[in-house]
Parts: C-alpha cells; sequence; structure tokens
C-alpha cells in the first residue's frame, strides 16, 4: 500500500523540511521585531514574577507587589543605563579615534618588512595587494568610526524598546 518509494519518501521530506525552513524564515523577517518583542515580555514577566510571589509570602498585596517590583527594576535599569551609557559612548569615540593609528602602525610593519625583504633580494611582489588591502582597512575603519553614533543610538534604542516591553 506504500506509493513512495524510501529514496521518493527521503526526498519529499527533505523538500518539505527546506520549504518550511524558507517559510519559517520569511515569516521571522515579517514578523522579527514583533516576536522579539512578545519573547522578550514573557522571559521579563517569568522572571520578575519570582520577587512577585516572595513579597506575597510576606502578605504584600499582589497589586503593591507588582508596582514594587516593577519600580525597583526600572530603577535599576535606569542606574545601569546612567553607569553604563557614558563609558560605552566614550570607548566607540576612543575606537573610532584609534583605528587610524592602528592603520599608521600596520603600515609601518609593511613598510619594514618590505625593506627587510630587500635588503635581501626577497622579492615580496605583493606590494600592490598589500597597499590595496591596507587602503581598504583605511576606508573600513573610517566607515566605522563614522557610524559608530549609529551603533550607539541603535544600541540605545534597544534599551528603550526593552524598558518598553
Amino acid at each position: 500500500m506504500n506509493r513512495f518509494s524510501p529514496l521518493q519518501r527521503l526526498l519529499l521530506t527533505w523538500i518539505l523540511i527546506v520549504i518550511s525552513g524558507w517559510l519559517a524564515l520569511q515569516v521571522g523577517r515579517l514578523f522579527g521585531h514583533l516576536l522579539t518583542t512578545i519573547l522578550t515580555a514573557a522571559v521579563l514577566a517569568f522572571l520578575l514574577n519570582y520577587p512577585v510571589q516572595v513579597l506575597r509570602r510576606y502578605r504584600v498585596s499582589r497589586g503593591l507587589a507588582v508596582t514594587l517590583v516593577f519600580a525597583l527594576s526600572v530603577v535599576l535599569l535606569a542606574l545601569v543605563g546612567i553607569a553604563v551609557v557614558p563609558i560605552l559612548a566614550k570607548q566607540v569615540v576612543q575606537l573610532g579615534a584609534r583605528i587610524p593609528e592602528w592603520v599608521d602602525t600596520l603600515q609601518s610593519w609593511l613598510d619594514q618588512i618590505s625593506l627587510w625583504a630587500a635588503e635581501r633580494n626577497i622579492n615580496l611582489g605583493q606590494t600592490e595587494l598589500v597597499n590595496t588591502l591596507l587602503n581598504r582597512l583605511q576606508a573600513s575603519a573610517e566607515k566605522i568610526a563614522g557610524q559608530s553614533l549609529d551603533i550607539l543610538l541603535g544600541t540605545f534604542n534597544q534599551v528603550i524598546d526593552l524598558v518598553l516591553v
């Protein structure tokens, strides 16, 4: 009564798995932010329920317990934000300032290697490739430095999303 051979069933199974994976990716692209927000909210509700239950054991009403836990969570999140955001901003600016120094250091090392090879009559033959690579690295470093503010603002946006959850 089997209509398909084992090979046909195996191929059909893998085709259905690939199609299901592709559909899951498409749904994830459409609803990814919403699903992430809902899952984050569920995890936070689950984790914050424990302190509420502890307060309930001490005969605190559920409404007051939820309010206390929520207020304490917001205060702790604000304190962490106040402590971390300036440090993070400073480090991003320092990274942007140091990238050109690193490129210059790399250039001097390559020059020293080229000089060492020239003294020993070794033809590296890759100076054009190295220069192209160095130019691309410097352009990428400048692009990263220029986008560091966007990265910082994106991180801040994610924290705001977390607070809103």
